[in-house]
């Protein structure tokens, strides 16, 4: 599935901008999400800057109100294209195989895999039908499973990133190493889930076709 970028209008909080008389538009901008590589807080920070709220506004209070929202904008999106994915992954389940249907398979073999499956929809009997959404539930199960993992993770490094970021912010001596660390970090597990999540989709749609070309159940 290909990465869409999605754009959300951040916009600073009543209580934080109470001592500014600007109209929405200026206490207002578009952020990208999920956020490009290269991109940080300055940036956006520097566009109120420009507009003349950093006079009226607390600087430590906006990066905190910032990076609150950035983040769980990721994470909504996140958990959107999650269950995009599983979505997804599902309907592939359902997609032609190129498998030989067993002997006791009464359907032309060169019927593709959606009409196997209606074929065993029809005529199993409950107990089969109820083995096969069994069998979907642990598929579900497992997907779930890489997702909660992720998150979990996620959390914490970002956790990390925030606190590595104020403490930059506030003076206190970090090796820039240790932020280019905590972002090498952040990428591998991205690109790790991706890697995870299409190892699980094939291997649920060769079993769950093998199941259903083979009635295994």
């Amino acid at each position: 599935m290909q990465n869409k970028q999605n754009i959300s209008v951040y916009t600073i909080s009543e209580g934080l901008a109470r001592f500014s008389s600007a109209g929405r538009d200026v206490l207002t901008v578009e952020i990208p999400i999920p956020q490009p590589e290269y991109s940080d807080i300055d940036e956006y920070v520097a566009v109120f800057g420009e507009r003349g709220l950093l006079d009226v506004v607390d600087e430590v209070e906006l990066r905190k109100e910032l990076i609150n929202f950035i983040r769980d904008e990721t994470q909504k999106y996140q958990e959107e294209r999650d269950d995009a994915l599983i979505k997804e992954a599902l309907e592939r389940g359902f997609e032609k195989t190129e498998s030989e249907p067993a002997a006791n398979f009464s359907v032309d073999h060169h019927e593709d895999f959606a009409n196997k499956f209606s074929f065993v929809m029809r005529n199993s009997s409950s107990s089969q039908l109820a083995e096969l959404m069994r069998r979907q539930i642990i598929m579900i199960n497992e997907m779930s499973q890489i997702i909660r993992v992720r998150n979990w993770e996620v959390a914490d490094l970002t956790n990390k990133c925030e606190n590595a970021v104020n403490d930059a912010f506030l003076n206190v001596d970090v090796h820039p190493h240790k932020l280019s660390k905590l972002n090498e970090k952040l990428r591998n597990l991205h690109a790790s889930y991706a890697c995870q999540i299409e190892l699980l989709v094939e291997q649920q749609k060769r079993d769950f076709s093998s199941v259903v070309n083979n009635k295994k159940f």
